[in-house]
């Protein structure tokens, strides 16, 4: 089984990649925060449980690994995931269980982003997301794949 985490900020593209690689890859699945917030096909973002659908999307992730119910080949994460912090628990889960881990990072302007984001993220809140990936660094070991879509380009040109 192979683990991509997806990484980068609101509106870099990371949602349609996801779902474009379940079309193209049938045995995959996607773990998400956003999955948490949604009900009757709407989605009702409440920043107050942001934390509780994050500790939903790890148990949701690691039921995957556990128990890979549907023999997937792909489970990827979709969360901002814009740290260190909040990819290693993902990484160690899937190490744990002896997954190949990815993590294909998002490059995207803030700007661009915020303006293509469905979630009505803040520009502000998009600019913490972007000052906070432009920092971190990750362990050598961690294989990290680059993805952009530049300046002209969006996500939905896949």
């Amino acid at each position: 089984m192979r683990v991509e985490i997806l990484s980068g900020v609101s509106g870099s593209g990371k949602s349609t990649y996801a779902w474009s690689r379940t079309k193209e890859i049938p045995k995959s699945g996607v773990v998400s925060a956003d999955l948490y917030f949604c009900f009757n096909g709407e989605y009702n973002f409440d920043p107050k449980k942001l934390s509780e659908a994050h500790g939903w999307c790890f148990r949701k992730f690691i039921e995957e690994l556990r128990r890979n119910p549907h023999g997937l080949d792909l489970v990827i994460v979709d969360n901002t995931n814009t740290t260190e912090a909040e990819i290693a628990p993902y990484v160690l889960g899937a190490q744990a269980y002896e997954a190949e881990v990815e993590i294909i990072t998002f490059f995207c302007e803030p700007e661009i982003a915020h303006k293509r984001n469905v979630h009505n993220v803040s520009l502000e809140s998009v600019m913490r997301q972007h000052e906070r990936f432009k920092i971190r660094t990750f362990p050598p070991w961690w294989k990290v794949v680059p993805f952009g879509w530049g300046k002209d380009e969006t996500a939905n040109s896949l």
